[in-house]
């Protein structure tokens, strides 16, 4: 999925969350020219306008990279923990 941050009707976060939500392991490239407001917990790659080929190659490769590592593991509960 490639978005940009600003669009009508939707804006990308919401976009990028429900995608996420639907498809966890969905690779997700946002392009902004205002990256400054991006949320830094989002599970994207970011790629800040203007690009070129090359930054577009790039983030393409890393947004797959990270889709294939997958969401992080959920932290294992400690011995103390599972008797609460």
């Amino acid at each position: 999925l490639i978005t940009d941050l600003t669009m009508p009707h939707m804006d990308g976060r919401m976009l990028i969350v429900r995608a996420h939500a639907q498809r966890p392991s969905l690779p997700i490239i946002l392009m902004s020219g205002q990256t400054e407001h991006v949320d830094a917990h989002l599970p994207v790659t970011m790629l800040p306008k203007p690009f070129g080929r090359d930054a577009l190659a790039s983030a393409i490769a890393a947004a797959l990279d990270l889709a294939a590592a997958g969401p992080p593991a959920p932290p294992v509960p400690r011995l103390a923990d599972a008797r609460a």
